[in-house]
């Protein structure tokens, strides 16, 4: 017969079973604090975590989707009317050169879709360049890359086009670290001219003597232990432990690096560490995502400064910078009315476009295009403004892009992640044209599979910009 059970309270008393209980909640407690310890102080295991824990939010943030680059939205049908709006007639002399990337477009570029496209301003394509990827990229163009390299994994930044048809590419990398990829320059039928993988990134500049100016970057690895030698302690906590030092590099038209500038170095010959301090990430912290070159009419606007000098937009610390070509010193530091800016862009009376991501009011997701005076501290919001004749929200918290007519008179206005271009009157803020970037991609989904919604798609829009149709007619037909 089996003895009768102890009461829970003489159970609880036994000794026995309390030193058992004693003995795991020490080895609890112990766990606990030699697990605190181990990521203040930086010890084992706390490697073998953070690689965990990386190795856990890389394969999160994969992009696995069977939809083309930069996909916003499966479209039930092209608009009735077209991508293309008019609301009131602007300079119909112009044409309008739009970036697009690998499988942009493939109603027009069936087999790998329009890099860029040329078109009129009701919409038809009049030329357009298409361009094998793994013709361009080989898998041992990435051996210092982590990630998965493919070629499809290559998307298109931004282009410019030179005076003989010629356009120059920057590309940056899907799943790929870093993602900065490189430069190519493409003549007007497509034919590849060269290709760099040297970490060139955002929008690529042609200025007016033909050089090329391009955003780069470059790892340091391990990071320093000051930022641009202050007395600020760097904080960078990125998985990667590596920051991104970012300046531009200066090319000839054959792609021969002609010079170059990085902002670490140019902060501290400047003495204007307050650059490097006030960021918002230590990993990053200058960004460098547009450069402009300074027409007479700007560099007459700020002191020391000289026709051919840059401007340089700084993301990270929401400035604009003038840079001396020749001896690397900043002129000029513009800063406080725009926030996370992008496409610094000079005008032809010397004032300053940027497409200012998060300076606006909350109502419009704080985008706007903004105008600046780099002599004084006047500036403007060219759009949007109360009362405008027609009012497209602008939604790129990051992104856009902003050029302008030759005359300066109107502007194109990227909106990336709506994926509309706007032209504007400058002096109204009046909406003149749009286009949407919607296509039938119903190659895309047999090339690669998928089960669309649609076969219309709504993509990002990279960049625009107006070219003369006299030079069009001129560069492409002869």
């Amino acid at each position: 017969m089996p003895s009768p059970r102890k009461p829970l309270w003489r159970r609880v008393l036994n000794l026995d079973f309390l030193a058992r209980v004693a003995f795991v909640l020490s080895l609890c407690a112990g766990a606990y604090a030699y697990g605190a310890a181990s990521f203040k102080w930086k010890i084992w295991p706390y490697q073998v975590l953070q690689k965990a824990k990386v190795g856990v939010e890389a394969l999160l943030e994969v992009d696995t989707r069977k939809t083309p680059f930069d996909f916003i939205e499966f479209v039930a049908e092209a608009d009735q009317a077209g991508p293309v709006k008019t609301f009131r007639p602007g300079d119909g002399s112009d044409l309008i050169l739009i970036t697009g990337g690998f499988y942009y477009r493939m109603d027009i570029c069936p087999q790998f879709g329009c890099l860029a496209w040329i078109i009129d301003r009701q919409g038809k394509v009049l030329a357009s360049w298409e361009v094998d990827p793994k013709i361009m990229f080989k898998a041992e163009d990435f051996a210092t890359f982590k990630g998965f390299f493919d070629p499809e994994n290559i998307v298109l930044s931004g282009i410019d086009i030179d005076t003989d048809g010629n356009i120059v590419a920057t590309f940056q990398g899907r799943n790929l670290f870093p993602y900065h990829v490189g430069m190519a320059k493409f003549d007007k039928s497509g034919a590849i001219l060269w290709t760099q993988i040297n970490n060139s990134h955002h929008w690529p500049t042609i200025g007016p003597d033909g050089n090329l100016y391009a955003p780069s970057a470059r790892l340091e690895m391990p990071p320093k232990a000051y930022i641009a030698g202050s007395g600020q302690k760097t904080k960078c906590s990125g998985a990667q432990k590596a920051i991104y030092q970012e300046g531009v590099r200066k090319f000839s038209n054959d792609g021969t690096l002609v010079r170059e500038f990085w902002m670490e170095d140019v902060v501290r010959v400047s003495d204007a560490n307050g650059l490097a301090y006030a960021v918002r990430d230590d990993c990053d912290p200058y960004h460098v995502n547009g450069v402009d070159v300074l027409n007479a009419a700007a560099a007459a606007r700020v002191p020391g400064a000289s026709v051919g000098d840059l401007l340089i937009s700084l993301r990270s610390s929401s400035a604009l910078v003038v840079v001396d070509v020749e001896t690397s010193m900043i002129h000029h530091i513009e800063s406080g009315p725009m926030v996370a800016q992008h496409s610094p862009t000079v005008l032809p009376d010397g004032t300053v476009l940027v497409f200012d991501n998060l300076g606006g009011s909350p109502e419009n997701v704080g985008a706007r295009i903004l105008r600046l005076d780099l002599g004084s501290n006047w500036f403007e919001t060219i759009y949007p403004r109360p009362g405008t004749s027609i009012d497209f929200r602008l939604i790129s918290d990051e992104k856009g892009v902003v050029s302008a007519s030759a005359k300066g008179d109107r502007l194109l206005v990227v909106d990336s992640w709506s994926g509309r271009i706007l032209e504007i009157e400058t002096v109204t803020g009046d909406v003149l044209w749009t286009y949407d970037e919607i296509s039938d991609m119903t190659g895309y989904f047999e090339k690669f599979g998928g089960d669309p919604e649609t076969p219309w798609v709504r993509q990002h829009t990279q960049g625009a910009r107006f070219v003369g149709r006299d030079w069009f007619e001129e560069t492409f037909t002869r």
